[in-house]
């Protein structure tokens, strides 16, 4: 994650690592499809996962051969994240690019400032436990968050949890990797 280390892996350098037998996979989040595109390229022959580590870029990254996504809309919306992957692992690029541009405004406003804050409140928003931001961090802004609200008023989970409150029955997390 470039934006957050100051570093980029080169594709050539995670290639390398691929061959080293405690790594797995990487989680991509550079922002850059032809470095993910070249990284899927030198690792094809490796039993090495690409995922995606930027909601806006799971299909993209999954149409060029990665495995998913470490996903934070999909704390707001599991349902359809695992639709989406599930329909892009098979194959179903209709029902993936319908679900990707569904959730295409959750992506954007998962970003409306830094994260984990729009996503703390999402989930807080929803009735669920997402726990205060840890400092230096600052809640949410009342002009964001009434935009976060547009967008979770649009998201048939989020109205049936903020509906029931935080007595509302809760989902369990789904988690999902599968190997090329």
């Amino acid at each position: 994650m470039p934006g957050r280390t100051g570093q980029n892996l080169e594709p050539d350098l995670i290639a390398e690592l691929a061959q080293l037998p405690g790594i797995v996979g990487i989680k991509e989040a550079s922002g850059n499809v032809g470095q993910v595109s070249r990284i899927i390229e030198l690792t094809q022959d490796e039993d090495f996962a690409v995922i995606s580590g930027d909601d806006n870029l799971t299909l993209p990254i999954m149409a060029l051969g990665g495995t998913g996504v470490i996903s934070v809309a999909a704390n707001v919306d599991p349902k359809r994240m695992v639709a989406m992957c599930e329909a892009a692992g098979k194959g179903d690029w209709k029902k993936a690019l319908a679900l990707h541009y569904a959730l295409s405004p959750l992506f954007r406003s998962m970003f409306i400032d830094t994260n984990p804050i729009p996503v703390k409140k999402a989930v807080e928003l929803m009735g669920m436990a997402g726990g205060p931001v840890r400092l230096p961090l600052d809640n949410l802004d009342e002009k964001k968050t009434a935009d976060l609200k547009k967008i979770l008023a649009t998201i048939p989970a989020a109205k049936k949890l903020a509906g029931a409150g935080s007595a509302g029955k809760k989902e369990k997390p789904v988690v999902k990797i599968t190997r090329r």
